[in-house]
């Protein structure tokens, strides 16, 4: 007898596994295509990109594998509402029960596979997806026409320089002002009516030539006295003035730290440790946000399917239209809650990084409440 129960709990496990498996991929598959396609439409509507065929294949390969951080837990929530909505609807659950298996039961092996799932996620996004995230916008920026760098009303930064164009007609530029600080404190601005940007990108170079340039120099006289010198500006005027900068310069034109969505869960935590000890509290709490936020995405593959068994089982009764709008509105409420917590703590001194649980632990309960209901067959 009770090889009996445990060739049978086998084969319901099997069972179910294959059918949560089968829906799971293909909504993971559907939903990365969906949203990768979005997103390279976008940007072929950008004027200053010139993408060929094969490099928008390898753009769509490293999106997705970012995108997989939302579309598998997704996936995960749109597999078992399907799956255990059917299997309700078909009397099948209400089988298993009446052969001696508990709801709990039941519903064990998809959560061993969702706690399976969070380890892959884990591995995904601390050190794959940002790995991916890098090579894309690496790989984008390299298609990118130089205009899109030299866009008119924006100030970049490009090591000392900081430049700024008031327009860009197909890279002669108007307007052009550049501030270039030295390494001893002494600021140049250069001013330019019109230049104009030479890619020179096959030579790890990018050209730009300013025409009629006035340079406004900042210059400390001798003082003969011990009060500091005052500042004077020297005037000065060339009709043709070049400057070169390094391509990979330009491609690193913000001058900041690295983007956090391309940093591994190590690194991030370092980052973190060296701010705190520099006292920069705030931005210090924003790579701890983000340390914590990486965690939950992890786990979600687990809580969507703490949730989604017992709803599906209970709510729609295998309605699959129901049950996939049910899955999108809950996992839209759970991304944009903590996207929503993140944006709206940006501004605070010191960024509280146990917020990012709240909508975590608020969907663990959801879920063991439902679990509870349907066990006791409510």
């Amino acid at each position: 007898m009770h090889d009996r129960g445990a060739c049978l709990m086998k084969l319901h496990d099997r069972y179910i596994l294959r059918k949560v498996a089968l829906v799971l991929v293909m909504s993971a598959v559907i939903c990365s295509l969906s949203l990768a396609v979005i997103y390279l439409v976008r940007l072929a509507k950008d004027q200053t990109l010139g993408i060929p065929f094969l490099l928008v294949l390898r753009l769509m390969l490293y999106f997705n594998v970012f995108l997989l951080i939302y579309s598998v837990p997704i996936s995960v929530l749109i597999a078992c509402l399907l799956v255990f909505g059917r299997l309700a609807a078909d009397n099948e659950l209400t089988a298993l029960r009446a052969s001696g298996l508990s709801p709990l039961r039941v519903f064990a092996s998809t959560l061993v596979l969702g706690l399976a799932l969070s380890f892959v996620m884990f591995w995904l996004n601390g050190w794959a997806a940002p790995a991916s995230h890098a090579a894309f916008t690496d790989l984008k920026f390299d298609a990118f026409n130089l205009n899109a760098v030299f866009r008119p009303g924006r100030t970049i930064q490009v090591k000392n320089y900081s430049l700024h164009v008031g327009a860009n007609k197909g890279g002669l530029l108007e307007e052009v002002t550049i501030t270039v600080q030295s390494p001893q404190g002494r600021k140049t601005r250069i001013e330019a009516p019109w230049g104009e940007v030479k890619d020179r990108r096959d030579e790890g170079k990018v050209q730009l030539d300013l025409c009629e340039a006035e340079f406004f120099i900042e210059e400390e006289p001798g003082s003969s006295t011990g009060d500091p010198p005052p500042t004077q500006i020297v005037r000065e005027s060339a009709r043709l003035y070049q400057i070169v900068f390094n391509f990979d310069d330009i491609k690193s034109r913000t001058g900041g730290l690295t983007d956090k969505d391309e940093l591994t869960v190590r690194e991030l935590l370092a980052r973190r440790t060296v701010l705190r000890r520099e006292g920069d509290a705030a931005l210090a709490g924003a790579y701890a946000f983000e340390f914590n936020k990486r965690l939950v995405f992890s786990l979600t593959p687990l809580v969507f399917a703490l949730v989604g068994v017992p709803l599906g089982a209970w709510v729609h009764r295998g309605e699959r239209g129901l049950g996939a709008a049910i899955a999108v509105g809950l996992a839209a409420a759970y991304y944009f809650l903590i996207l929503g917590i993140e944006k709206g703590i940006t501004s605070s001194s010191a960024v509280p990084s146990v917020l990012v649980w709240l909508p975590c632990l608020v969907f663990v309960g959801l879920g063991v409440w439902l679990m509870m209901r349907v066990n006791r067959g409510q």
